[in-house]
């Protein structure tokens, strides 16, 4: 039986460190009966992009990216639509879609699951043109995004530390939701997320209804609150508990919208930042990635 051939893209730069030995790692840990892999290890942004196309274009049946929300954004754009599948080696401050997926955090375990070839097929979201696979963002979570980006720092304490910076600096927008022919929707918030999966990362739960398999993107939006009421908030995040209508969240289940804002500006997609237009368009591209878990 031929040996399928796998390519491990390593973001040398994301979390704190657990791709550290991931030769020795995937050595040990993947079936070199079935399996023969090489790694490529990205040396600057948008870099791990490139070496998915040439994955890609020599044939490997699967990319796996070995790195954060925004390195398997970087992958997954390439192998989507394509015949190779995507793995995920979660070694990242969030990794959000690896979580929501029920992938191991455990780099070994990560690798080991690479034997099993579970694949699936799952929806994944564009904004104007831009896939993201988790979610996309704007508004204080866009800030916080540029901010840890810029911070040189990994982990959840610099992201937290990046959040309270970050709220005490913004005080909210208004998004004009549309869809179809119908009467915009606008909405005064804090953040607005759309969500292809139910998390930003590290179990902070912001769409607890999303699915990557329903052809749907969530839409949540959190108003400004206080001090008093953050607590309260971020219980519910973190349990998985924010509701429609409670506690100044507010959701909806859409396929095809645009989001208008009062001037172009920062977004994250896949808690990367990059700027966009005024005008947002997001679409579910249905069942558009092969993907192990």
């Amino acid at each position: 039986m031929q040996k399928k051939t796998v390519v491990f893209i390593v973001n040398p730069i994301s979390g704190k460190g657990r791709h550290r030995n991931i030769e020795d790692i995937i050595a040990r840990n993947l079936d070199s009966s079935r399996f023969s892999f090489r790694v490529a290890v990205t040396g600057y942004a948008s870099h791990a992009r490139e070496l998915a196309r040439e994955a890609v274009s020599s044939g490997a049946d699967i990319v796996a990216a070995v790195g954060g929300d925004g390195t398997v954004n970087e992958v997954a754009g390439v192998v989507a639509g394509t015949e190779s599948t995507l793995a995920i080696v979660p070694c990242g401050s969030g990794n959000g879609l690896a979580r929501h997926l029920g992938i191991p955090l455990d780099t070994a375990k990560a690798v080991r699951a690479v034997n099993s070839l579970n694949t699936e097929r799952i929806d994944y979201g564009t904004v104007n043109g831009r896939p993201f696979f988790c979610t996309c963002g704007m508004g204080l979570d866009a800030r916080v995004s540029d901010r840890f980006s810029r911070s040189g720092r990994r982990g959840f304490l610099s992201y937290a530390r990046c959040v309270l910076k970050e709220w005490k600096l913004y005080k909210g927008e208004s998004y004009s939701l549309k869809c179809g022919d119908g009467p915009a929707d606008v909405i005064d918030a804090l953040l607005l997320t759309v969500a292809n999966a139910s998390q930003w990362g590290n179990n902070a739960v912001i769409a607890p209804g999303a699915s990557v398999n329903d052809g749907l993107l969530d839409v949540a939006a959190i108003k400004p609150f206080s001090f008093i009421k953050a607590p309260g908030l971020v219980w519910k995040l973190f349990r998985g508990k924010l509701k429609d209508g409670k506690s100044g969240y507010i959701s909806r289940t859409l396929e095809e919208f645009s989001v208008t804002r009062s001037q172009g500006g920062l977004i994250h997609v896949d808690g990367e930042p990059v700027w966009e237009e005024q005008v947002l368009f997001f679409r579910v591209c249905r069942s558009g990635l092969l993907i192990l878990r």
